[in-house]
């Protein structure tokens, strides 16, 4: 064991650029429980390759900024400038019960191209689904109306157009049935894995979008307060013997006076899970008030040129803008996955079509599921890998599929009709 060779790479950024590595030495330690040295020894490799990762700035941020406009954009979610490309084991001691590990890591600087939007990357597969409203009674009857799978739609059209996605539209299932505790479950690995899994084997997509819409409310001007504060407080004088009829979507007296509301809200809550694993990969947030006409007379649904053209429409296309920003850059880091259909001698055939910008002539290298590999977290990040297994050349490329050449096996490793593997 203190010799074995063990060759990792991180699924945390996957870049076809040129990389430079440097090695570093981490120390990982654990209690021996029971007399289990298997399990104390792994989870001594897990925390030593944590430390390597943080002495190269793996690690997960976490953002909060405000802007002009009362926007608000809370963010939280993993970056890396650096991948884990090889581990050695050097050295393994145990003693009074804990056993400790010297490990040296190869660390592949990613910074050069991870975080880009790169055209040349195979288009990973996406769907996003409904988006429950926190609040129904904040939807009038005469209002805008169709967020709920207004936003997974329009987010999934965005980034179909970038170019660098594959879109599945599940705009009709939810993954939040209960909204008010949707960051929690959404954090919760052994309860949203089921979920996303079973999109990801309906749809074979690799990724997936959910969130909550968590306020879409209405502000009233600080003229119409004081004056229900006056009539409250003061009604033994009321000379023209005025009284409120209060109404939605603005507040008219008997004199048919009427004040609308001028300030709405819009607060919209995203997240972005591995369809595979079930990591939370990102959570932001994004919310703004909204001044001006943000209250139409008649129903108008959302996505439309209608919604668009007015002040609280246009901007929740802003928000949207931002969100597809942060979603194509956090992808565009991480793994290509695919299907095995079947292999035939040294010819295996994945699913992975022409749409996918995959070539003929092109040399990828496959890897096993991660969900296969050993996993560890940093900063209450999870992180998995999955070991080279083999290089291949494609050969044949057709709109569904793709048969590739299977050329250097670096381990006795085989595929199996049915299984994910990565692709890069």
């Amino acid at each position: 064991m203190r010799h074995l060779a063990l060759l990792i790479t991180t699924l945390l950024c996957l870049c076809s650029a040129p990389v430079l590595a440097a090695a570093v030495e981490a120390r990982g330690s654990a209690v021996i429980t029971n007399g289990d040295v298997g399990s104390a020894r792994l989870a001594a490799y897990q925390n030593a390759l944590r430390q390597a990762s943080m002495m190269q700035n793996a690690k997960v941020n976490s953002t909060y900024a405000t802007g002009l406009g009362s926007n608000v954009i809370d963010s939280i979610q993993v970056r890396s400038s650096s991948r884990l490309s090889n581990a050695n084991i050097i050295d393994e001691h145990i003693a009074n019960g804990i056993i400790t590990l010297l490990v040296s890591v190869t660390m592949e600087d990613g910074s050069g191209s991870c975080g880009g939007f790169d055209n040349n990357s195979f288009r990973k597969k996406v769907t996003a689904v409904y988006f429950p409203l926190l609040d129904a009674a904040q939807i009038g009857t005469n209002d805008y109306y169709g967020f709920q799978r207004g936003i997974p739609t329009e987010l999934l059209q965005r980034l179909s157009a970038s170019g660098d996605f594959l879109v599945r539209d599940a705009s009709n299932q939810s993954l939040h049935h209960d909204p008010l505790n949707a960051t929690s479950i959404a954090s919760n690995g052994n309860k949203i894995r089921p979920l996303v899994n079973t999109l990801q084997e309906n749809l074979g997509i690799q990724y997936v979008i959910s969130g909550v819409i968590r306020n879409l409310g209405h502000e009233l001007p600080p003229s119409f307060r004081l004056t229900r504060k006056f009539e409250l407080f003061n009604t033994e004088w009321n000379p023209l013997g005025l009284s409120f009829k209060p109404g939605w979507p603005g507040i008219e007296n008997e004199l048919g006076l009427k004040w609308q509301p001028n300030e709405r809200n819009i607060e919209v809550e995203f997240f972005i899970h591995d369809a595979y694993t079930g990591e939370l990969l990102a959570r932001h947030r994004h919310a703004k008030v909204v001044k001006g006409y943000i209250k139409p007379d008649q129903p108008v649904r959302f996505g439309t040129y209608t919604f668009y053209n007015d002040p609280y429409g246009a901007a929740f296309s802003e928000l949207l803008e931002r969100e597809v920003t942060a979603i194509r850059r956090l992808l565009s880091c991480r793994e290509f996955s695919v299907k095995v259909l079947g292999e035939e001698g040294h010819h295996l055939y994945i699913d992975m079509g022409r749409d996918t910008r995959i070539k003929k002539g092109d040399t990828i290298t496959l890897y096993k599921s991660a969900r296969q590999g050993p996993v560890f977290g940093v900063d209450g990040g999870s992180y998995q890998f999955s070991e080279p297994s083999v290089t291949a050349n494609v050969i044949r490329v057709y709109a569904g599929y793709s048969v590739v050449q299977l050329k250097e096996r670096r381990s006795p490793v085989t595929f199996q009709s049915g299984e994910y593997i990565s692709v890069r």
